[in-house]
């Protein structure tokens, strides 16, 4: 009985910690691909301009996406003692 505990809670804290760097790297990599589509967008022709504009709408959706879905898993497992 003793082994489940503490299997499920290292499982736990290794979902926990893994979310918590979600929190960091998600919008880290979110800046990089907006920036990147803004550099490409300033060198594009008029008819590309709509294809980066429409990348950085999409992966800020994606950002919002994820952050959202990382929340939820931060709430879950906060129900589970993680010590």
């Amino acid at each position: 009985m003793l082994t489940e505990f503490v299997w499920v809670t290292g499982l736990v804290k290794l979902l926990t910690d893994a979310s918590l760097a979600l929190y960091i790297v998600l919008p880290l990599l979110a800046l990089i691909v907006i920036g990147w589509n803004v550099v490409k967008r300033l060198q594009a022709d008029d008819h590309e301009k709509i294809k980066y504009k429409e990348n950085m709408k999409t992966t800020l959706v994606y950002l919002v996406i994820g952050m959202t879905v990382n929340g939820f898993i931060t709430m879950l497992l906060s129900y589970f003692p993680s010590s």
